[in-house]
């Protein structure tokens, strides 16, 4: 009787749960537009990719000019290169380093004829066996592909702001905090 009862009572409730209904009322007033927020420093668009196509054909060593990259551009930006091979296409392999199925090694270096004052920057591509000696095989490099990132901000090598105290650092950085 008591285990009825209490079957009844707890069908009773879940009916009772079950069968309300919320009734919707009016929409409110729209609210008011927040304000709006202060524009934030300029990105860095100033990234450049170039591409030569056939570098090295039968040779094991490529020098060319950089297109827009001058003796300023080269020491404030990060350098990257990579080359592709025609035997291991469509990989790219970052330069300095081995090169397709590690047969050869690649390394990379800028000058600037003339000093400085110059707005010529050359970039030449040397192959090597992988352990550096002088390559005595003819390889070709069907791409080489140079991105020139110019830094945002340069820092010097001395610690100028503690950077494990936030608001330090949003001082250092411009940032609001």
């Amino acid at each position: 009787m008591k285990t009825r009862n209490l079957i009844l009572l707890f069908t009773v409730i879940a009916v009772s749960f079950s069968s309300c209904k919320k009734e919707a009322g009016p929409t409110g007033p729209a609210g008011t537009n927040g304000i709006n927020g202060t524009n934030g420093t300029d990105g860095n668009a100033d990234v450049k990719s170039i591409t030569f196509n056939n570098p090295i054909t039968n040779s094991y060593y490529f020098t060319d000019t950089l297109p827009g990259v001058n003796y300023n551009v080269l020491g404030n930006s990060l350098v990257l290169t990579y080359i592709q091979d025609p035997n291991c296409t469509p990989n790219w392999y970052s330069v300095p380093g081995l090169g397709c199925s590690a047969v050869y090694s690649a390394r990379v270096f800028t000058t600037v004829p003339g000093g400085s004052d110059t707005l010529t920057t050359l970039l030449s591509l040397e192959l090597r066996t992988p352990d550096g000696t002088s390559i005595s095989t003819n390889h070709t490099i069907s791409k080489l592909r140079v991105i020139v990132a110019p830094a945002s901000t340069i820092l010097t090598g001395k610690k100028e702001t503690d950077y494990s105290d936030y608001k330090a650092t949003c001082r250092y950085f411009n940032i609001a905090e």
